[in-house]
């Protein structure tokens, strides 16, 4: 920490930029979407939540690819993520 500077003085200048950065940002590419799923630990694994079905991968605005159960592949914008092969949450 800095002296005289707490958390909740970054704050406000964190989320601006972090804000700027994802306007700015555009759609990712073949080639980021490719090197993301080369490290994509989640990807193949079958979910219980936000939807049910197998995650598979990012879409180019960064939503979370569901190969859903009853067969068609959504994006996911939003929710927790639970494996299916994980505790249900209370």
């Amino acid at each position: 920490m800095l002296p005289g500077i707490s958390p909740e003085d970054l704050l406000a200048p964190v989320l601006a930029t972090l804000r700027q950065v994802d306007v700015d940002a555009g759609p990712l590419t073949a080639d980021e979407r490719a090197r993301f799923e080369s490290r994509d630990w989640l990807h193949g694994r079958p979910l219980r939540g936000p939807a049910e079905g197998v995650a598979a991968g990012l879409s180019p605005d960064g939503a979370l690819l569901v190969r859903l159960n009853a067969g068609p592949t959504t994006a996911v914008r939003a929710g927790t993520i639970e494996l299916a092969d994980s505790p249900p949450r209370p």
